[in-house]
């Protein structure tokens, strides 16, 4: 589902780490969530331990002063809910496109949602992309989830470096290059254009180029 977007972040010269939550089959499950942050704190923590470990394939090939965290939908919500738990300094900047509905109500599995709170105590430790797209209508009619989502954006009173970025209907409408996924408003991410060279912007800026 994701591929084309983690090989070209790849071709730009990061290593990329997936983190999945039961397998990559089970993954497609409906049934499998998460919502906390947990698995993209794991994979920071993978990360380390991998660097240092004379045995894995990437020993020694990680530059773990540069490390970039982002998500999509679930896991848009997990970056945010991860940057609030990491210290200080253990990424460079946080990417979360589209992630779900902000507080207190939303979808299972709990924590169903984020906070304000929750983006501005991310905020203040690390750099921040917001990503969603007028057409996004995965949580409530379109244009209503990323009306939602700027209220949140702006409710959170955040002061660090962040951007708040909402894509047109016509830049994220459907155009079948990613069936059988679709690519429109909340799928925009899987487009290779207009988030993908976005986001590879913010992770050069932030982890190549010292911010």
């Amino acid at each position: 589902m994701y591929s084309p977007n983690l090989e070209m972040y790849a071709s730009q010269g990061f290593v990329v780490i997936y983190p999945f939550i039961e397998g990559p089959k089970q993954d497609h499950n409906w049934w499998v969530t998460n919502t906390n942050g947990d698995y993209i704190v794991k994979g920071v923590d993978y990360i380390k331990t991998a660097n240092g470990n004379l045995s894995s394939p990437l020993y020694q090939k990680l530059d773990l002063t540069n490390v970039i965290i982002a998500g999509h939908s679930m896991g848009g919500t997990c970056s945010i809910m991860a940057a609030k738990r990491l210290p200080s300094g253990a990424v460079k900047a946080a990417i979360t496109q589209h992630p779900g509905i902000c507080g207190p109500f939303g979808p299972p599995p709990s924590p169903s949602t984020w906070m304000e709170t929750d983006l501005r105590e991310a905020n203040l430790k690390f750099p921040m992309v917001f990503m969603t797209a007028t057409n996004d209508g995965a949580f409530w009619p379109a244009p209503q989830t990323a009306e939602h989502e700027l209220g949140c954006f702006k409710g959170a009173n955040v002061t660090g470096p962040i951007a708040f970025v909402q894509y047109t209907t016509d830049s994220c409408k459907e155009d079948h290059a990613r069936d059988p996924y679709a690519d429109e408003g909340h799928t925009c991410a899987f487009k290779i254009a207009p988030e993908t060279p976005w986001v590879t912007t913010a992770i050069k800026l932030y982890g190549q180029q010292d911010g």
